[in-house]
């Protein structure tokens, strides 16, 4: 784990040649180099506008401005941080540093330094934040990036255990979660016909145009109505409450919803119903019809 740092070269792809730096030799002009791990050596070019106006950053930003992007070579890997340290001050050493006139590399010191313990400011945070922010809104990933994700996933947690008092308050969570439960709705339409919904709520929205948002706005008391709709938390009882006196009969669906109707002849020309077959299974002719069962609310 400790061997996970490198060693790199970024090389400007304007310029390009044969440069000999001792064992060292590059198709293009090296201007940095640097030390680091994982994906450091992709940062240089999304952090260059916030980080402050340095040699390396102000290069950067005239290849970005003309289209192009550094090029980098990895010039050794799997090493500690030591190692790395030093091998970095080696070759930085070698090619020389442009502010000291000897050579093209724009490091602003002798390496060996790097960022291990840097506090960033608030400040730079949000520059970077912001600079980020929506950058990847809406990419496809490809299934060779989709598999080398999963894969470094798996490896990440492979052999790690989570301490038990975290896996005891996700369990406690989860069972206590509300999507766990079922929740009652009671909406009333337009015209004062109360229905009582069991979860499904989405469904119901769906089929009468109406916004699930909206209705549960309205059932915390957040709206007055959406679209002449009421709502409620709750479950209506067997028998029809009493601001609901005037509803004369109770209709039950297939999916265990709970309608009060006044005018039963209406209710069953919209719902494409007999009504001689709802009124014998109020009577106990019947059991159901079309799969709505019907009782007298009195």
């Amino acid at each position: 784990m400790n061997n996970k740092f490198y060693v790199y070269a970024l090389l400007d792809p304007r310029k390009p040649g044969t440069f000999r730096y001792e064992d060292l030799e590059f198709d293009y002009e090296p201007f940095y180099i640097g030390k680091g791990s994982g994906q450091r050596i992709q940062r240089h070019y999304s952090r260059c506008e916030v980080e402050g106006k340095t040699r390396k950053n102000n290069k950067i930003i005239k290849l970005k401005n003309q289209g192009l992007k550094y090029n980098y070579i990895i010039l050794k890997e799997k090493i500690s941080e030591n190692k790395a340290f030093q091998l970095e001050i080696e070759l930085i050493k070698s090619i020389g540093r442009l502010d000291l006139n000897t050579g093209p590399l724009t490091n602003a010191d002798d390496g060996g330094i790097g960022t291990k313990g840097r506090v960033v400011s608030f400040e730079l945070r949000d520059k970077i934040s912001n600079k980020l922010k929506g950058k990847f809104k809406g990419r496809q990933l490809d299934l060779d990036w989709k598999k080398k994700i999963s894969l470094n996933s798996a490896s990440f947690w492979s052999g790690k255990h989570l301490p038990k008092d975290s896996v005891e308050k996700t369990a406690s969570k989860n069972r206590n979660n509300k999507s766990n439960k079922t929740i009652h709705y009671i909406l009333i339409n337009p015209d004062g016909i109360a229905i009582n919904i069991k979860d499904g709520l989405e469904k119901f929205c769906q089929e009468n145009n109406l916004q699930r948002s909206h209705l549960i706005s309205v059932a915390k008391g957040k709206r007055n109505h959406h679209k002449g709709w009421k709502c409620s938390y709750g479950k209506v009882e067997e028998k029809h409450p009493s601001n609901l006196c005037n509803l004369r009969y109770i209709l039950t669906d297939s999916d265990g919803n709970t309608i009060y109707v006044k005018d039963i002849k209406s209710f069953a020309k919209n719902k494409n119903l007999r009504t001689k077959r709802l009124y014998e299974c109020a009577r106990g002719k019947r059991t159901f019809h079309k799969g709505w069962k019907c009782s007298f609310a009195d």
